[in-house]
């Protein structure tokens, strides 16, 4: 039997997950999240993945052929979705219940040429000598033309029945212009570490951007009328405190986990934010009262309960929806 590596993570908040790795080929053989939910995961004698089953129990298998590609993966609930490939291991189809649903083509450099969906329908793409796409067609005639710069940036696009658009670069591979299908020009400027420092519309007005100097957050930002909205950043570069063109202020509390606790709002109420031990929102406490959500083993929301006694519940079916 292979040993077993176990490594507990425990985040300052004290939720601790733990990952268990199967020694034989160093692969993820459980995960056990901090309430307590458990994802297992299993290998074939290559060391290749052939089925996770989750918190609730149920089971999803995967086979590969001789070169480790998939080939087959079926649900919980049996249905098998089939894979085949091209003799260079390229993606070729997808098959369920022996119904194609995509068919990939390749021209002779292995580039995808012809892609058929579930209704028949082909798209077509067509390239450079770049390897490029040039031109890429729809099943409804709908057709697309692209232009390319020498360093392989998008210059040029053009669609059916629309007016050309243009991309303009700096050296650096930054947007600088682009020209819209009705030949109106919006541009951006950049400042250290390419950051954008500046947006102009097609109308002329004028956006700034501002960030700080050590974590390169965004902090203000100045619109055309010269009216600020900032960022206050705490230490660890999370927001303390919201301030809109107004003047109004948000101010924010978070956990040793940096997520947020509390958050007071320009009338100075508290909205209160609780977590579960998964770190699942939990509760919402605002003034109004408390509103409630519901999880289920797979950590999916099932539930909302909200201060007026309504709810709203989410079930989902065989697949997962």
């Amino acid at each position: 039997m292979n040993s077993i590596t176990c490594w507990p993570v425990t985040p300052p908040a004290g939720r601790v997950e733990k990952f268990e790795y199967n020694a034989a080929h160093g692969q993820l053989s459980r995960y056990t999240a901090a309430d307590g939910a458990e994802w297992q995961y299993r290998y074939d004698e290559r060391g290749l993945l052939s089925n996770i089953t989750d918190p609730a129990g149920q089971t999803w298998t995967q086979q590969c052929d001789e070169r480790g590609l998939p080939v087959s993966l079926v649900s919980p609930q049996g249905e098998e979705t089939r894979l085949a490939y091209t003799a260079q291991g390229l993606l070729s189809g997808i098959f369920r219940q022996d119904e194609r649903r995509l068919g990939i083509e390749y021209d002779h450099h292995n580039r995808p040429e012809t892609l058929t969906d579930v209704m028949g329908r082909e798209h077509h793409t067509e390239y450079s000598g770049h390897d490029l796409p040039v031109k890429m067609r729809g099943p409804g005639g709908q057709s697309v033309r692209l232009r390319w710069q020498q360093h392989h940036k998008l210059s040029g696009l053009e669609r059916t029945g629309t007016g050309a658009e243009g991309f303009r670069y700096d050296r650096h591979g930054n947007l600088l212009a682009w020209t819209d299908g009705n030949g109106v020009v919006w541009t951006m400027e950049y400042g250290p570490f390419d950051l954008p420092v500046a947006r102009t519309d097609g109308e002329g007005h004028r956006w700034q951007y501002r960030y700080d100097k050590d974590t390169l957050q965004l902090t203000e930002v100045i619109n055309p009328q010269g009216e600020s909205y900032r960022y206050i950043l705490d230490n660890c570069g999370r927001v303390t405190e919201e301030r809109d063109w107004g003047g109004v202020v948000w101010r924010y509390r978070y956990d040793a986990d940096g997520l947020c606790t509390a958050r007071v709002n320009g009338l100075e109420e508290t909205i209160l934010y609780s977590r579960d031990a998964a770190g699942r929102l939990a509760e919402v406490i605002t003034p109004e009262g408390k509103t409630q959500y519901a999880y289920d083993k797979s950590g999916r929301l099932t539930g909302i309960f909200s201060p007026d006694g309504t709810s709203q519940r989410t079930g989902y079916d065989e697949r997962g929806g």
